[in-house]
């Protein structure tokens, strides 16, 4: 999908992503990662699940590009929803959220669309429930992450949605 948007944006290619596309795949990921939550043996590889978690993240940001009417936008939400109650940690125990306002995220693939930190992706989240004050293995919030990052509009986005770590 990445390659596509690009070559489109250049105008070099015919076809279209569509949300229905992308939700398809959004709506099989989340069901991939709830499936590997809820296996115990073997626990799921928490690289293989941070690498699933950031390419969530990307077809998240690309849901936010593509247009879509206030029915479709309600599906994505409840989605992203359905995602973040699932609490999945990839590495370093970051959550969707952690992700999303770290630079080392938009390393997936060889055709990136999005950049990260986002601060769409981060919205979107937190509009969706994401728990702002969530710490990770080291006892970061989001908000330390954000600020790592040098990323001051996120940040205050975090603050004016409750972080206070």
């Amino acid at each position: 999908f990445s390659f596509m948007l690009q070559d489109r944006a250049k105008g070099l290619l015919g076809t279209t992503v569509t949300f229905d596309d992308l939700m398809g795949i959004l709506c099989k990921s989340v069901m991939e990662i709830d499936r590997a939550i809820k296996q115990t043996a073997p626990p799921p590889d928490q690289v293989q699940l941070n690498k699933a978690l950031s390419i969530i993240l990307h077809l998240i940001c690309l849901l936010e590009k593509v247009p879509c009417s206030p029915d479709q936008d309600h599906f994505k939400k409840q989605n992203i929803y359905r995602f973040l109650k699932l609490h999945p940690k990839g590495k370093n125990n970051f959550s969707p959220l952690h992700l999303a306002v770290d630079k080392n995220t938009t390393c997936v693939g060889r055709y990136p669309v999005c950049k990260f930190p986002s601060f769409q992706v981060t919205a979107i989240l937190l509009e969706c429930g994401a728990d702002v004050n969530v710490r990770d293995a080291e006892q970061n919030s989001p908000l330390h992450v954000a600020a790592l990052n040098n990323h001051p509009d996120i940040m205050n986005l975090l603050v004016k949605s409750g972080a206070h770590f």
